[in-house]
C-alpha cells in the first residue's frame, strides 16, 4: 500500500524541562495498523512554517509499542533557531491536529533476548526511553544505561526513569552524567560506562560530539560494529508531504 500521510489528534502536552515537550497523539480509529511501531522509531511531523510555508521535521518516539492505550508520544526538545521544535514547544496544545507520517526507522533492536548497553545525550533519550520501556516490558536481559545532560533541570523523561529504575531495580542500572558538575563525557568516561557490557548489544542517541566519543570508546572496547546501533538527528531538505495524500479519518458517530 502506497505511504499516506495522516492528521493526529494531540491529546496531551507534558513538559519534561524548561525546553523539552512530550506529545501524545491519539492514533486514529480504522489506522492502528499503519501505526504499529518498532521501539526506536520515529515520527515525521509537517509543522506549520514561517516565511517558508510547511516545514517537516521527524521526532523520535518515547512511547512503547508494548503499552496499551491507543496514543502514540514522541519528545522534543527546543534548538536554538530551530522553528519546528520552538513552535511545537510553544503553541503545540491537546485539542489540535498535526499531519503525520507513520512510523520510520531502523535504530530498533531486532530482539529483546540480548543484554543491552543503553547510551543517551540530551534529548537522544527520546528513542532510547522506547526501547527501554520496551525492553522491561517484553523482555527479561539486563540493561546498563548511562544518559549524559548539561545540569539537572535538562534532563528530560526525569521522573519515568526514576521510576523504571526503582519497579526493574533487579534488571537495569541507571547512570547520570552532568556537564556541569564534571564536563562533557570523555572517550574514557564512556569506557567506564561499558567496560563490564562489552557483550551487550549497544544502542546510542545524542548530540555529534557525544556519538563521536561514545563509538571511539565502544571501538577501544572491542565492541563488534554489527552490535553498536546509532541514531543520529538530521534535518529534512525536503517536505515529503508534498506528494503525499491524507488518509480519510473513519466516523466514530
Amino acid at each position: 500500500m502506497p505511504v499516506r500521510s495522516f492528521d493526529l489528534d494531540v491529546v496531551d502536552v507534558t513538559d519534561e524541562t524548561a525546553d523539552a515537550v512530550c506529545v501524545t497523539f491519539a492514533i486514529p480509529v480504522g489506522a492502528e495498523s499503519d501505526f504499529t511501531y518498532r521501539p526506536g522509531q520515529f515520527l515525521t511531523l509537517e509543522v506549520p512554517g514561517d516565511t517558508r510555508g510547511q516545514v517537516a521535521r521527524c521526532y523520535s518516539l518515547c512511547s512503547s509499542p508494548a503499552e496499551p492505550g491507543g496514543t502514540i508520544s514522541i519528545g522534543v526538545k527546543r534548538t536554538v533557531g530551530g522553528y519546528a521544535s520552538n513552535w511545537i514547544c510553544d503553541s503545540l496544545r491537546p485539542g489540535q491536529r498535526i499531519r503525520t507520517l507513520p512510523p520510520m526507522g531502523a535504530f530498533t533492536p531486532t530482539s529483546f533476548g540480548a543484554d543491552l548497553l543503553l547510551l543517551a545525550g540530551g534529548s537522544g533519550i527520546t528513542p532510547i526511553l522506547s526501547i527501554l520501556r520496551t525492553a522491561l516490558l517484553k523482555g527479561s536481559s539486563r540493561i546498563v544505561m548511562a544518559y549524559a545532560n548539561r545540569d539537572r533541570d535538562s534532563i528530560m523523561f526525569d521522573r519515568a526513569l526514576a521510576e523504571l529504575s526503582h519497579v526493574h531495580r533487579d534488571r537495569i542500572a541507571i547512570s547520570h552524567w552532568l556537564d556541569s558538575e564534571t564536563g562533557p563525557p570523555t572517550i574514557e568516561t564512556v569506557e567506564t560506562w561499558a567496560i563490564e557490557s562489552t557483550s551487550f548489544d549497544a544502542f546510542v542517541c545524542g548530540p555529534p560530539p557525544f556519538m563521536d566519543v561514545a563509538a571511539e570508546a565502544l571501538g577501544r572496547l572491542g565492541l563488534p560494529r554489527e552490535r553498536v546501533h546509532q541514531e543520529r538527528f538530521i534535518s529534512l531538505r525536503a517536505n515529503p508531504f508534498d506528494s503525499l495524500p491524507v488518509a480519510p479519518r473513519a466516523s466514530t458517530a
